[in-house]
């Protein structure tokens, strides 16, 4: 098998204080899986920040690239656009894997039958009912063999094909993503897959910067939204999401 590029792409809006960790964590369990057989590069999309993070993640091995739109759909298609892999992995400025989902997911990738693959969730730290929430879909995301943006692999041929992520979408544009993904590699005779046996580790800080009630009705307006097809006008009304908190 000829050496593979993976590219990491890192969307990421005010993380001075978690991006330089995240990439230390992702370049260490990537280390413990490195046989030659593949190569990579980390892009971080500095998505309009007025913080240092563009250049801690530039000390830190990255390359920068700047989406002035706070949106994420927006930074994640910027960072793909500008990956050089044959894969394109996206990873949330406050998520890391640990080495045995590095290796999960590079079997995924040497298999030949997937189109890509998510992972379930660990969340570290927060109050008890926000892990509780996020690691209580994980069950379901198996099932359904659906997807979380915080840790999301496809090939980058499958990527170019559906067009990237819907620009349209402000929130849950992964579920979109991975809907049009998956049909794209039921054409092409491949799977998608979510991983489990070596949940990626992701921050329950949100829970302590948002009230269940927050959590809920960002989702509902959300979800209102990816069902009825229709533009957030108003992307405040998503502060789960967007709110200017870290």
């Amino acid at each position: 098998m000829d050496e593979v590029l993976i590219s990491i792409v890192i969307p990421a809006y005010n993380e001075e204080t978690l991006i330089g960790q995240t990439l230390d964590r992702v370049r260490r369990a990537i280390d413990e899986n490195q046989n030659g057989l593949f190569s990579w590069e980390a892009i971080v999309v500095d998505n309009n920040s007025s913080d240092k993070t563009a250049e801690i993640a530039s000390r830190n091995g990255a390359d920068i690239v700047f989406e002035p739109v706070n949106h994420i759909s927006r930074a994640r298609n910027k960072g793909a656009n500008a990956a050089r892999g044959d894969w394109l992995l996206f990873i949330d400025a406050d998520t890391h894997p640990l080495p045995g989902l590095v290796a999960d997911t590079l079997d995924v990738i040497r298999s030949g039958r997937h189109v890509g693959c998510s992972s379930t969730v660990k969340v570290e730290g927060g109050p008890a009912w926000y892990r509780r929430s996020l690691e209580g879909h994980n069950l379901e995301m198996r099932l359904l063999k659906s997807g979380v943006g915080a840790y999301l692999l496809c090939s980058t041929t499958a990527f170019r094909a559906i067009g990237g992520f819907n620009t349209d979408l402000h929130a849950l544009e992964e579920l979109d993503f991975v809907k049009r993904l998956k049909a794209y590699g039921r054409k092409a005779g491949k799977f998608y897959t979510v991983l489990h046996k070596h949940p990626v580790i992701t921050s329950g800080r949100k829970g302590n910067l948002h009230s269940r009630f927050d959590m809920s009705k960002s989702l509902t307006i959300a979800f209102w939204h990816l069902l009825t097809k229709r533009i957030v006008k108003d992307p405040g009304k998503l502060s789960y999401w967007y709110a200017d908190r870290r």
